[in-house]
């Protein structure tokens, strides 16, 4: 297998900021390089590299604070913990400021750590009255081929 790995010009970096991840910003005296999927920072993962122009913050380094989170109970921790999408029968809680389409974290009940990023379905109104449903599409969650 070969790997690419390049580090990313003054301009690549100008181009990336109006890509990222909410709250998260690119600096020119950041160490910048792309090793598959993973976009580091100063060495440390940084970004998931999803598409064209789409990113999601990668869950080493992820600061859930800066998200809109949705919280699972226990029992459907094992399927968040394999990637499953998040089904409204599982959320215990939902930040008020989601937005559909927009990246939110997903946090254990138990713990209140974010264990997995997704992107909404839906905004926190809908997800509050519904009942049954798919109501996030799973992106990145701890343990998943980008963690290596």
């Amino acid at each position: 297998m070969i790997i690419i790995m390049r580090h990313l010009s003054n301009k690549d970096k100008k181009q990336l900021k109006e890509f990222l991840p909410l709250n998260y910003e690119v600096e020119k005296k950041d160490n910048l390089k792309i090793d598959g999927s993973i976009m580091y920072r100063d060495d440390e993962p940084f970004l998931v590299i999803l598409g064209q122009n789409e990113y999601a913050p990668h869950m080493d380094t992820f600061n859930d604070t800066d998200f809109p989170f949705i919280t699972v109970d226990d029992g459907a921790m094992p399927y968040v913990a394999k990637g499953a999408d998040m089904m409204r029968p599982g959320i215990v809680q939902i930040s008020d400021n989601v937005v559909k389409d927009q990246l939110v974290a997903i946090k254990s009940e138990t713990y209140n750590k974010s264990i997995a990023i997704g992107r909404a379905l839906f905004d926190s109104n809908e997800i509050k009255t519904c009942e049954k449903g798919r109501m996030v599409k799973m992106i990145h969650y701890m343990g998943d081929s980008y963690c290596g």
